[in-house]
């Protein structure tokens, strides 16, 4: 028997022995578990908080929903449909049509898509009211504001005074019944 290993023979006994060498190696590596690092230790050093700056809500510029009807300091009718209208804005989902009352309390009146609100306020109370529309983005978001219009709104008569009662108490003419133009002018 002769003790003459085969150049090629060698070479290949070497590569499976050095490719097995590095599985195994590569296998203990992926599943060995990391050993821990140290943990850090406490110091007098106080670590740096960040501060809380908060995001600036829009501010309302007469250049982000321009009021146009009524106009500011209009007096409306006691009762009857009052229109309220504004300008677009170009990436407005929606328009929000809010009033503020007398009290400081604000209103949410709905959301719409047209560029203006007919709205009745027979049973609003006399007063100075305030209106502004809030442009909203696809998810219902504020964009920006309209500057806040004021209007006045005398008290609506009760139902005793109203403008479909006949009876004439001295202070002028009656005043018929409106028509139902239904009836063709019967007044009925």
């Amino acid at each position: 028997m002769s003790n003459k290993i085969n150049r090629s023979d060698f070479l290949k006994t070497l590569i499976v022995s050095i490719t097995a060498a590095l599985l195994n190696s590569c296998k203990r590596i992926l599943t060995s578990t990391p050993t821990p690092t140290a943990l850090p230790t406490a110091t007098n050093t106080p670590t740096p908080r960040p501060t809380f700056t908060p995001k600036p809500s829009p501010t309302p510029t007469p250049t982000c929903l321009r009021l146009l009807e009524p106009e500011d300091g209009a007096t409306f009718l006691a009762i009857g449909k009052n229109r309220f209208i504004w300008e677009s804005y170009p990436t407005a989902a929606e328009y929000r049509f809010e009033l503020t009352l007398p009290n400081g309390n604000t209103i949410h009146l709905g959301d719409t898509t047209n560029t203006f609100r007919d709205q009745y306020l027979e049973v609003l109370e006399g007063g100075e009211y305030q209106w502004q529309v809030s442009a909203l983005d696809e998810e219902g978001n504020i964009i920006c504001k309209s500057q806040s219009f004021i209007f006045t709104k005398p008290t609506a008569p009760s139902k005793n005074q109203s403008p479909g009662n006949t009876q004439n108490n001295d202070s002028g003419p009656a005043i018929p019944p409106p028509t139902d133009p239904r009836t063709k002018g019967s007044g009925t």
